[in-house]
């Protein structure tokens, strides 16, 4: 273990952290100016206990100079807030063992130009990159995130107050983009293309429904809502939502474009909820259900179902 402010404001050019090291408290590194180099050990990197989050807050933090990360062969994961506000580091390599980048783990690398992301990277946390540069040919960037939702519910709703139309906690899949100002309208109708694209596979009906500008959410410069036929319902209800934010999370996230002649400027970033899964069941097993009780399999679906063509029940 490597304790709190070990290192701090020290003379350090080169940290070679022990492979077996587990443990690096909070502003361990911290205004160290003269460290260049830093190899970080695969144990942690992947540290991922409880207090992770406080442990490793800022361990290299205000390290101007540091221009060099290497990750242990190995690595699986970077954990949260390891480099945060580690001005000086330009460029990074994330090794293709990585397939998860924490929270905040390069916030506020205003200077961090180049990424080379793992070719098996599948989730980045919330602010992993927040408060740093993006160069304008690596743009757009297309991220998706699985998430678990929460939602209070008030009220009554008669028969859809049980079962798995309105509940308290679902998953959802979500598909976020990063990109230039222009190309925003063309990647808002890209995204809720996809999840029109989803549901018709599945030979469930949809429409679209732009939202009004007095029923945009905050921050939301273009909102669209997609709708999928309910047969026992008689009517359209909500099952994925696209949302195209301008430049006001970049704002509020600073996530710039580095341009030309060193001109900054801000994204613009879109997120599309492309399937949530109890609604889509119920609109899955609504328009495929036939007379006699048996449910259709979309052809998009057989090759992931033995071949099968039809749910059946199984008589004893």
């Amino acid at each position: 273990m490597i304790g709190h402010r070990a290192f701090v404001n020290s003379g350090v050019e080169k940290a070679e952290l022990p492979k077996s090291l587990t443990t690096i408290w909070c502003c361990a590194f911290g205004n160290c100016t003269a460290l260049k180099e830093v190899f970080i050990p695969r144990k942690l990197a992947n540290y991922k206990t409880s207090t992770s989050f406080i442990t490793h807050t800022d361990a290299f933090g205000n390290c101007t100079n540091l221009k060099t990360v290497t990750f242990e062969k190995g690595t699986t994961s970077i954990v949260s807030q390891l480099f945060a506000q580690c001005n000086g580091l330009e460029s990074i390599v994330i090794p293709d063992t990585v397939t998860t980048i924490g929270h905040n783990a390069f916030g506020s690398c205003v200077n961090l130009k180049n990424v080379t992301f793992s070719k098996n990277l599948k989730t980045i946390e919330h602010e992993a990159f927040v408060n740093s540069g993006i160069e304008k040919a690596e743009l757009p960037k297309t991220l998706t995130s699985y998430s678990p939702c929460f939602r209070k519910e008030k009220g009554a709703h008669g028969l859809e107050e049980r079962g798995v139309y309105r509940i308290h906690q679902f998953e959802k899949q979500e598909m976020i983009v990063v990109c230039r100002p222009e190309e925003s309208p063309m990647w808002f109708d890209k995204l809720w293309q996809n999840t029109v694209d989803l549901f018709r596979s599945l030979d469930i009906p949809v429409r679209t429904l732009e939202c009004c500008s007095g029923d945009l959410a905050d921050l939301k410069v273009k909102s669209l809502d997609v709708e999928a036929w309910s047969p026992r319902q008689k009517k359209y209800f909500e099952v994925g939502s696209c949302s195209n934010l301008g430049d006001a999370q970049a704002r509020r996230l600073k996530i710039r474009v580095n341009g030309k002649d060193g001109k900054k400027y801000l994204a613009h970033t879109l997120n599309n909820t492309v399937v949530a899964p109890p609604r889509m069941l119920i609109a899955f097993l609504e328009n495929n259900l036939n007379a006699d009780g048996s449910v259709s399999i979309p052809k998009a679906l057989q090759p992931y179902m033995g071949g099968m063509t039809k749910i059946e029940k199984k008589h004893a």
